[in-house]
């Protein structure tokens, strides 16, 4: 064969190979299908507004009113200029739809660290399928965590550039570092980045020991300072980004807050660190005993949901309590709720341990140091000893929530060293016999302690969560009678749970011995390699397969897809309800009120069906770009543009009661005062828990108890926090008129008091019977800008309106003959909103705790606010000239690399 040919036929049939795997897999992409994904349609929802001004305006607003009363949209959907790695992902994905570009991602990076770590070919291409069948990483594709799959995919490849410079291959490893670290912060989920680098710090510290007994401390040394530069090249290529991001972080949840209380009035210092709150940072904690899924899928019964009357498991329990039991939770684990458990496959953690036990040097030890302490801080509350400590000490482990992410870092580790365990023994056969004894012995260990789970179940775990133990004492003790009935359920449903564990652990049984098997005949030389690696491959894939289509499937249901849907439907999420379109037509039928459009390009574009024009216009490109043929709108692709135009030239939020601290549809269509964000401002999050949780609950209350109009005005009169924000409409329900908020302060308004306050638990508290349409609160750092006036002379003609809104730009109209001050409904953010009073640049104020005050001299005057962070376009030219700095880097490293091969080949 041409050596060239059998050089790279390995790598083309490993592309082939991760080809035909996810295309059957996900076999609905060739019919042009779309994933259904939760996440997707609430950042769909998260990013309307930012998407149609970029479509309008052709720019990026980098800052929405859609949700939380406005907030950045670094952490939504901005697009940085002169992004030129963009292209680069996309080649790496092999230019294929969503998910099978993410699981081929998964494959192929982690291909790359097996190349980098020297495994046989056919080998890498085995442990690539079993790294990305992990059920986490097909479970957040399935949720629609789209960037944290995408972060995960360039672990692995991150990682190869390391090891191939502790390798001596300077230059490319460098290069690949520094090329996979950019793409993967490009990818835009920070925590995972950071996370992995605990894999990273020690695999080096793994290196150094080795250098260190070998007395080659400086060969590591260099490699070393090679590969911080190569990272901190990575990082610089999304300088923009981060930096934006580290700016907005400092103002929300995941920075330092400024009040010392709790909505109670009590302290919160137990809860508190430098940034989230320890409850919130573990509120999704891995149980220690929910670690065995790792072993075995079902180990605390798999995804949140009903056991259902169909289960097969339902005949262990006695036929009075099976139709109770088959509505009961089939996860008993602690977490509130989970989609599915991480469940790293049963060969891949029996390779694991065989490598812990088999293979020789500090890489092992590195490993199993990354694997220990990963789980460790999954546990999260369930070990708060080490998690504390990572709060307090550990820089940036605090601005993270749901530590059970950390396991995506787990997940890498584990089938690394499994794969290498093989690899060692495929290269190196003469170790077989020595190793033979501590095979059977470490094999017939883990064999046995299954054996002993699957016949005492009982004696290992609870099959009850702690949840429900305390919900059924409670019942027990106030039952009278029916304590022995409960006690019996408790018993049924603990048996129902033992049959489903069972189940899954027997399954893992055989999966184990099956590997085990293969592997004791090849030592006995009675199977061949290539046999080995096949028969493995295949039981991984079989494994792992058929844990994965329980989560993520091609189902259907009457036909149809489950889990896939068309095109369109993938485009435009969201319908419009009839609450929705009752706001539309309320609005539109007083076109006076109406906004002129904001811009100078569409300046002429005044009348709303010229601007409803143009965001149909925005929908059928929408369409056509997303490769749907042409076809006339639709009414409900008509309703979204006519609530596209509404919201440019308008400016008032609307409240929708169901959960509307954690709705991505509302923000689809409205300005909303909730929405869905994991990281929203911090003081909106306090105003959140400290009043407007319980206004809401205020109006819930009365709809819930014969409402009348009177009633309603009265609750919506006792919401000023609502009233302060603009709420001009409340949704309660879809499918009805919403309810019109009359005592909504309107875009802006005049208060002739200020109080000044000593610090933010004052501010804070201040707010409880604050008349917000009278007085103003001011913190005493504020104090300087009002001088002397605290008390604003009354004007009766005074007035103050709004005249045109773009997310990054209002504008006012202002008249009164005495100085006066305005409080705006807007979230005061000053790491970017410049005020301009008369195109003269001037100063504004926090006032109310999050809102915007200023100064008005008498006279008619124009304000206008402008986002203008200065850093953006600066961040966005460094990271553009980095990543070019960059991909000529790893340009050059591949050309050295492929010179250096050629010049070891025979005859050169």
């Amino acid at each position: 064969m041409n050596p060239l040919i059998q050089k790279w036929l390995p790598h083309v049939a490993a592309l082939l190979v991760f080809l035909l795997v996810g295309l059957t897999y996900f076999s609905p992409v060739l019919e042009g299908k779309r994933l259904k994904q939760g996440d997707l349609r609430n950042f769909l929802g998260m990013a309307k507004e930012i998407r149609d001004h970029r479509a309008v305006f052709e720019e990026e607003p980098l800052w929405t009113n859609s949700m939380f009363g406005g907030m950045p949209a670094y952490q939504i959907a901005v697009k940085y200029p002169g992004a030129v790695l963009k292209m680069v992902d996309k080649a790496f994905q092999l230019f294929t739809p969503r998910p099978l570009s993410y699981v081929l991602l998964y494959m192929i990076g982690f291909y790359i660290l097996m190349m980098a770590f020297r495994v046989n070919p056919w080998l890498a291409i085995a442990g690539s399928i079993a790294f990305a069948f992990s059920s986490y990483y097909f479970i957040i594709i399935e949720a629609g965590h789209n960037t944290k799959a995408h972060a995960i995919a360039y672990m692995a490849p991150t990682l190869a550039g390391i090891v191939l410079a502790y390798r001596g291959k300077f230059l490319l490893g460098g290069a690949l570092t520094a090329l996979f670290v950019a793409l993967q912060i490009q990818a835009n989920h920070v925590q995972i980045t950071y996370y992995f680098g605990i894999l990273a710090i020690f695999y080096a510290l793994a290196e150094g020991v080795r250098a260190f007994k070998n007395k080659e401390l400086m060969e590591w040394l260099k490699p070393s300072a090679l590969l911080l530069v190569a990272a901190l090249l990575g990082v610089m290529c999304n300088f923009a980004s981060l930096y934006n991001t580290w700016e907005y972080g400092k103002h929300t949840t995941r920075g330092p807050s400024e009040l010392t209380i709790l909505p109670g009035g009590e302290s919160n210092e137990e809860i508190a660190t430098r940034g989230l709150d320890r409850d919130y940072v573990t509120q999704w904690s891995y149980g220690i005993g929910e670690t065995w899924s790792l072993l075995i899928p079902n180990a605390k019964g798999g995804a949140t949901g009903a056991i259902g009357e169909g289960s097969s498991h339902l005949k262990n329990a006695s036929p009075q309590f099976r139709s109770n039991i088959a509505g009961s939770n089939q996860y008993w684990g602690n977490q509130p709720f989970t989609s599915g458990p991480v469940y790293f496959g049963a060969i891949v953690m029996y390779l694991f341990i065989l490598g812990v036990v088999l293979l020789k040097g500090p890489l092992r030890w590195g490993i199993l140091a990354t694997v220990v302490l990963t789980v460790m801080l999954a546990w999260g509350k369930n070990f708060m000893a080490l998690t504390d400590f990572f709060l307090d000490v550990v820089p940036g482990y605090d601005k993270f929530r749901a530590v059970t992410i950390i396991l995506s870092v787990t997940g890498l580790a584990v089938p690394l060293l499994g794969v290498l365990v093989v690899n060692r023994w495929l290269k190196h056969p003469e170790e077989l016999e020595a190793a033979k004894k501590p095979f059977l012995i470490t094999s017939g260990a883990l064999l046995g302690l299954m054996l002993l789970m699957i016949i005492t179940p009982g004696s290992f775990f609870s099959f009850l969560s702690d949840m429900e133990v305390d919900q059924f004492g409670r019942q027990m003790q106030q039952s009278g009678g029916q304590s022995a009935m409960i006690g019996q359920f408790m018993d049924e449903l603990e048996k129902v749970r033992m049959g489903i564990f069972r189940a899954d652990a027997m399954r893992s049984f055989a999966f184990v011995l099956g590997a085990a098997v293969l592997l004791f005949l090849y030592m006995r030389r009675t199977l061949q390699p290539v046999a080995l690696i096949a028969a493995l491959g295949v039981l991984v894939l079989v494994d792992m397969w058929t844990v994965n289509k329980r989560y993520l499937n091609n189902e259907k249901e009457r036909g149809r897809y489950m889990q896939w849907e068309d095109p369109w439907e993938n485009l435009f999420p969201h319908q419009a309800s009839a609450a929705d379109l009752s706001v539309l037509n309320a609005e539109i039928s007083n076109r006076p009120g109406l906004l002129r459009m904001a811009g100078d390009s569409y300046a002429e574009r005044r009348s709303f069906d010229e601007m409803v024009q143009v965001h149909e216009g925005i929908v059928q490109q929408t369409k056509e770009d997303a490769g749907v043929r042409k076809r006339a709108l639709s009414e409900d692709e008509k309703n979204i543009a006519k609530l596209s135009a509404l919201n440019f030239m308008s400016n008032f939020r609307v409240l929708n009661l169901n959960n509307p601290f954690n709705d991505g549809v509302t923000p689809y269509f409205h300005k909303s005062v909730g929405g869905y964000h994991g990281a929203k401002l911090q003081r909106i999050q306090e105003l959140i828990d400290f009043y407007l949780r319980d206004e809401v609950a205020g109006i819930m209350r009365v709809m819930q108890d014969e409402p009348t109009q009177s009633k309603l005005d009265f609750a919506l009169l006792r919401s000023p926090m609502l009233n302060m924000l603009n709420t001009r409409y409340v949704i309660y329900n879809p499918g009805a008129p919403p309810i019109r908020n009359r005592s909504a302060l309107g875009a802006a308004w005049i208060v002739q008091n200020v109080e000044v306050v000593p610090n933010a638990d004052e501010e804070m508290l201040a707010l409880e019977d604050l008349d917000p349409e009278d007085t103003a609160v001011m913190d005493a750092r504020f104090e300087s800008y009002l001088g002397e006036t605290r008390r604003f002379a009354y004007d009766s003609l005074a007035s103050v309106s709004i005249t045109s809104y773009k997310p990054n730009e209002l504008s006012y109209d202002f008249s009164s003959g005495k100085e006066q001050f305005v409080v705006f409904s807007e979230i005061f953010y000053d790491a970017g909103w410049q005020a301009y009073l008369n195109d003269e640049p001037v100063e504004h104020v926090r006032v109310n705790y999050l809102l915007r005050g200023m100064k008005i001299p008498a006279g008619e005057h124009t304000i206008v606010f402008r986002f203008e962070p200065e850093a953006f376009h600066t961040t966005a030219r460094i990271a553009m000239i980095s990543s070019w700095l960059m991909l000529l880097l790893v340009a050059g490293g591949l050309v050295l690399a492929f010179r250096s091969r050629q010049s070891q080949q025979p005859g050169a």
